[in-house]
């Protein structure tokens, strides 16, 4: 109750502002031991963007009304979150929210509103200055925004702190009119209505005003509860100084009613219930002529207070208690921001004031502004930066020049505005990125961010590609998140290498935009998607058969247009039956064997190029080796000696026998002449030199020679020419009349195909019946091409084969042979069958095969089917098949089927390289061999997997939204789409909405501001997710630890805080020792501690540890009272306190007792019961409590002496005696230790 006395002593009207300050301090201890009232409640969700409005505050009266939210009535973190319209009331988010940060949710902030008028008129009976508060209540939903009605000490305390200019209640809403003094309402006379004090967010709501009877039971105002008109309940109501009047009134609000912005929620069934107290108050003189009369009433007896009163020094007084105002940065030195006054009622000396400023929270900002002492202008002192500093708060003081000086204070908050003074800024001056070919278009290659150190639309930034002609119009970037993606297929053997400009351009229009660029230098890295290629399908060449071994034949090379190991080439071949090798690296042919042009005329051999690439790729060629014919053969004859007869009677030119010479090379090296060697001039026969027809060139007489024997010469075309020799004789016979006679009319034979030129087939043979008659033998019909000769020898025809045979051209001869006397003749027929010898190797249709597998194809899978053919028959042309010996598959050895034998890996092996043998049955087996090759089709069958186990990344807690903080990385074996990653947070941990992941490059971002007090750690887990199906995904865990930076002020446990010591303490004892946290660490935590105010005379603290010591001994009776200002300094940030010194009392007086006497009148009959004196003592130490006692000259007791409090009465036994008239005593006075008499 003692509290409440304070609020206005009765008899005395206070100083107005005093008198204030009490009743408000009645206030505030009334409220803090109960529970929380009804406020005006917003919803938000965290997800709500900077600058929407969440409660509109405005008063729809007309008036033009000031809204602010004093510091001292809201936290440190609603001041950061939300901002105010000092003109429209309409308090909107200010920055992003991060749920990870708050430290109270809901919060709770008191939004005020006033009003004034700067004329009067008689006539106008309006309040000269309105006064509201609003209570709001923000809850913040979603995310992980977990409501926390609890707050930290510290924060409890700073709500507390009330000014003296501040009406506060946290349950009420609160109307404060100051009237005139003097103003008078009739009876029912409307003073004001209750709905123009509705704030514009809940002036559509359906409202119930109800009078609290209770509390207002001594007010003469009442309320029209249909119109929520306030009116005057007496027949004439006047507001007289210091009376003031109260009304109580309860806002029921129909449910549901408020508008909840951005987030969706059902209102209670009961509405909202809001408590309102309304006060009218007098202020200044009377105007009002119905009000004179009371003036003049209360004129005479309050002359001498009026005079009391006006030899004071009144308090000056600021109209706002919370200024704020906004300037653009960048501004010269000088700038004017505004103008601040206070009134004084005082007048001269005592009523002029001076303005002084001092900066709270960042002491930075004191070098940056300055006050005009006189005229309180604030101006800027230096350039103003708001990327360096974004807000500054004052405490301006007001002192006026009276005595004692008075002075009043009213805070002031300076927002920088924004000007578009920073260019986007890249993360990178030159991007270099790579990106495979043949991605499919949409594919995303990189995101570009540039930053932009300004805010709103100065820092929005848009990009684009300045240089979009071809080929670089194959890239597109999205305007807003700087996303560059593929327009179309890329190939890198068309372009391999492109340079972007890219321009970041931010949407600033205060002086104007700015824009930056950067380069991004794209290398399409290589895929294996080009075959070898070689410069023709067929090569041929030519060879001496003589040449020696490891000559160089021929150089084949082919080309790849890939790159590196995609474009290494390797070669091989197929065929050559062992003469031939190819260099693995070069491509160089070399002869490993000699040649004979006699056996093989021709080779085919089948080149292959293999690249390198991880899925190689091959392409293969022809190489046609033409042995050339060398003169390396001998003309042969089948016999060395020629017999045969003539008859004598022959004519000339008479056909005596041929004769057929075999050379085992080709062409003019084959061509064969003949010749009589060194013939006789009297020899009558001659040669035909190209077929070896020997005929009669003269008559022949068997009388002059029966026998003519001579050599032939057959040679061939070569240079030199190589020859061979025959012997020839001829006998001349007698004439005849019978012919040759067959001894069979047929005969059979059979040769191989690749019997030798000479071998004898068939003999035939004819007998004649004249005697002496010689037979000769001739093929006159089915010999084709000549492959066949005879030889007449012994009467026999011996048939034998002149040139290589062919089954498949000639596979039987039917041969007719004439038997001739020379006069007569005989024929008969000669079959001979031609047989098949191998003369064919087996040929695969197709040389290399490809095939492609899946990898996870079962065993027994077909890869692909083998085929050759062979141009022989029967068992020469049945064929087996064979492979290498690959664990991982076989071939069925009749079909040519190859299949699986196991499981496939394509990331161990992606290409298999087989070699396929086809071989016949003949005699002497022949075969071909050809490569088949067989990719591996990639399935999903691996996950992801990072290139680091975990990840772990230190950042500047200063950093802006969208730093670039890390990139983490990861792999897939497979290939294609089943290799392609995109990175994500979902259902990892993404530490509550504070970074984001680029899903293409693993570029990890912050996503809001983020506060190491609030949390100095992050452990983030992220996923690498591949595009196969089935789906793969692998976790890593990324810690982000959060680097200090100096950016808060140190904190006192309470603005003000108490310490008692006591008193006769030697100078330098320690009265406390005062502790600031500052919650940044190491050197940004370090705390410099000064007093800076008060009785600085008798105190010192140690700048380090804040121990607040003496300087003088301490004397309770003389001082017990004292009061300091403690500064603790976190350069550039401080924080104060005020420290209360209580000095506590020691018993070190004696009392005080002088000598004294006590005078009383006796008189008759009225014998005194009480106390007829007190013994006069006193003791300086407050805290003693005095003993009195009598200790001499009281042996008759005729006096009684109160032992506690000095009072003296006479003994009751004495009434009705005669009292003595002089008692002499020594009386003790003890007080404690001391004693005094």
């Amino acid at each position: 109750m003692g509290l409440c006395t304070l609020c206005g002593p009765s008899g005395v009207a206070p100083h107005r502002t005093m008198a204030r300050f009490m009743f408000l301090w009645c206030l505030v201890y009334a409220f803090f031991p109960g529970s929380l009232g009804a406020t005006f409640t917003v919803h938000i969700s965290h997800m709500t963007l900077p600058k929407t409005p969440i409660f509109n505050a405005s008063f729809g009266d007309g008036h033009h009304w000031l809204y602010s939210i004093p510091p001292a009535l809201i936290s440190k973190q609603a001041r950061h979150l939300v901002r105010l319209d000092q003109s429209t009331g309409i308090l909107t988010l200010h920055k992003d929210i991060n749920c990870t940060t708050l430290h109270e949710n809901p919060f709770l902030l008191h939004i005020e509103a006033r009003r004034s008028r700067t004329t009067l008129s008689l006539f106008d009976n309006g309040p000269l200055e309105v006064f509201v508060q609003l209570p709001v209540t923000v809850h913040i939903h979603g995310g992980h925004c977990k409501l926390k009605h609890t707050k930290q000490e510290k924060h409890k305390e700073k709500d507390k702190h009330i000014n003296e200019n501040v009406v506060l209640d946290h349950n009420k809403q609160i109307i404060v009119m100051d009237f005139p003094t003097g103003s008078c309402w009739n009876t029912e006379e409307v003073i004001l209505s209750m709905k123009d004090f509705l704030p514009s967010s809940a002036s559509h709501c359906h409202v119930d005003y109800t009078l609290n009877k209770h509390k207002s039971e001594h007010s003469a105002l009442s309320l029209n509860e249909s119109s929520s008109d306030l009116v005057s309940s007496k027949s004439t109501l006047c507001l007289h100084r210091p009376n003031e009047e109260h009304v109580f009134v309860t806002l029921q609000f129909a449910a549901p009613c408020m508008h909840y912005y951005h987030h969706r929620r059902r209102d209670s069934e009961t509405g909202l219930r809001i408590n309102l107290q309304l006060d009218l108050r007098a202020v200044g003189t009377s105007m009002f002529p119905r009000a004179a009369a009371a003036e003049r009433a209360e004129s005479g007896t309050s002359a001498v207070r009026s005079r009391r009163q006006a030899r004071r020094n009144r308090t000056p007084n600021f109209p706002q208690v919370m200024y704020m105002v906004n300037v653009p940065e960048e501004q010269p030195i000088g700038y004017i921001l505004l103008t601040i006054t206070a009134t004084d009622s005082d007048s001269g000396e005592a009523g002029r004031i001076t303005y002084s400023m001092v900066a709270e929270r960042d002491g930075r900002s004191q070098n940056m502004f300055s006050i005009d002492p006189e005229s309180g202008t604030v101006t800027t002192t230096q350039v103003l930066d708001r990327e360096s500093i974004e807000e500054h708060f004052f405490q301006i003081t007001g002192t006026d020049h009276g005595s004692p000086p008075r002075s009043t204070t009213a805070f002031l908050q300076i927002t920088i505005d924004d000007l578009n003074d920073h260019r986007p800024d890249f993360e990178q001056t030159e991007y270099h990125i790579q990106i495979e070919e043949n991605e499919p278009a949409g594919t995303t290659l990189h995101e570009v961010h540039a930053s932009d150190g300004d805010i709103g639309s100065n820092s929005d930034v848009r990009y684009s590609i300045m240089n979009l002609d071809p080929p670089n119009d194959a890239f597109n970037i999205n305007a807003r998140s700087g996303i560059i993606t593929t327009r179309a297929r890329l190939d890198r053997e068309t372009v391999s290498n492109y340079d972007l400009l890219v321009l970041a351009r931010d949407l600033g229009t205060n002086p104007g935009s700015l824009n930056t660029t950067t380069r991004v230098l794209v290398t399409v890295m290589d895929e294996n998607d080009n075959y070898p290629q070689f410069q023709k399908r067929i090569f041929e060449v030519s060879i001496a058969e003589d040449s020696p071994r490891n000559v160089m034949i021929e150089t084949i090379t082919a080309t790849d247009r890939d790159e590196g190991s995609n474009a290494e080439i390797r070669y091989s071949m197929v065929g050559g039956q062992g003469h031939f090798n190819i260099d693995t690296y070069n491509g160089e042919i070399m002869l490993t064997s000699d040649l004979d042009y006699e056996n093989t005329q021709a080779y085919q051999l089948v080149i292959r190029a293999q690249d390198s690439g991880r899925s190689a790729r091959s392409n293969s060629t022809r190489v046609i080796v033409n042995v050339e014919d060398v003169n390396d053969n001998y003309p042969r004859f089948p016999t060395t000696l020629y017999q045969t007869s003539v008859r004598e009677d022959a004519r000339v030119d008479f056909s005596v026998i041929t004769l057929n010479a075999f050379d085992g090379d080709s062409g003019e090296f084959a061509r064969i002449t003949y010749s009589i060697q060194e013939p006789d001039p009297t020899l009558p026969f001659t040669i035909n030199p190209d077929n070896g027809l020997i005929t009669t060139s003269m008559r022949l007489d068997r009388e002059v020679s029966p026998l003519y024997e001579f050599t032939v010469v057959a040679s061939d075309q070569g240079v030199p020419p190589k020859t061979a020799t025959s012997e020839v004789a001829v006998s001349i016979t007698d004439v005849n009349d019978n012919a040759p006679v067959f001894t069979q009319n047929e005969y059979y034979g059979r040769v191989d195909e690749d019997a030798s030129p000479g071998l004898t087939v068939v003999t035939v043979s004819a007998d004649d019946p004249d005697v002496g008659n010689s037979v000769s033998y001739q093929l006159t019909a089915g010999n084709t091409r000549n492959r066949f000769s005879i030889i007449s020898q012994n009467n026999r025809g011996m048939i034998s084969v002149a040139l290589p045979l062919d089954y498949k051209q000639e596979p039987r001869f039917v041969l007719t042979v004439t038997a001739s006397d020379n006069e007569f003749s005989s024929m008969c027929r000669v079959f001979i069958n031609i047989t098949d010898a191998n003369t064919y190797r087996p040929v695969f249709d197709q040389s290399p095969y490809r095939a492609e597998v899946r990898e996870d194809a079962l065993a027994g899978f077909v890869a692909v089917q083998v085929h050759a053919t062979d141009g022989d028959v029967g068992e020469n042309a049945r064929i087996t098949y064979s492979m290498d010996n690959i664990a991982s598959f076989e071939i069925d050895p009749d079909t040519g089927e190859i299949k699986t034998r196991g499981l496939l890996d394509r990331e161990t092996t992606s290409s298999y390289t087989i070699h396929v043998t086809a071989t016949d049955h003949g005699m002497e087996p022949q075969l071909d061999t050809t490569e088949v090759e067989i990719f591996l089709i990639d399935v999903n069958d691996n996950p992801p997997i990072f290139t680091e186990d975990s990840y772990s990344k230190e950042i500047s807690e200063s950093v802006s939204p969208q730093y670039m903080v890390i990139q983490i990385e990861a792999d897939d074996a497979d290939e294609g789409t089943n290799s392609q990653i995109s990175y994500t947070f979902n259902n990892g941990d993404d530490g509550n909405g504070a970074f984001v992941i680029d899903e293409t490059s693993g570029v990890i971002r912050t996503a809001i501001r983020l506060d190491r007090e609030a949390k100095s750690e992050y452990h983030l887990v992220a996923y690498a997710v591949d595009g196969g199906r089935p789906v793969h995904r692998q976790s890593v865990q990324i810690t982000v630890t959060l680097e200090d930076e100096n950016d808060n002020p140190p904190e006192f446990s309470r603005d003000e805080i108490d310490v008692y010591i006591e008193e006769n303490r030697n100078p330098g004892e320690l009265v406390s020792t005062i502790v600031a946290i500052d919650p940044d660490e190491g050197y940004n935590a370090l705390i410099h501690y000064s007093l800076i105010d008060g009785d600085l005379d008798y105190f010192e603290i140690d700048s380090r540890s804040g121990e607040l010591t003496t300087l003088i001994e301490l004397d309770y009776e003389a001082k017990n009272e004292y009061s300091v200002t403690v500064k603790a300094t976190s350069t550039p940030f401080f924080n104060l306190a005020k420290v209360n010194i209580h000095v506590l009392d020691q018993n070190d007086n004696s009392p005080i007792l002088e000598d004294f006497d006590i005078y009383f009148n006796n008189y008759e009959g009225q014998f005194p019961s009480g106390d007829i004196g007190q013994v006069p003592a006193r003791d300086p130490d407050v805290s003693d409590i005095l003993k009195y006692g009598i200790v001499r000259g009281n042996a008759n007791n005729h006096l009684i002496l109160n032992v506690s409090t000095g009072g003296i009465r006479l003994h009751p036994r004495l009434n009705g005696t005669t009292i003595p008239q002089t008692i002499e005593m020594g009386i003790q006075v003890s007080g404690g230790c001391n004693n005094s008499y």
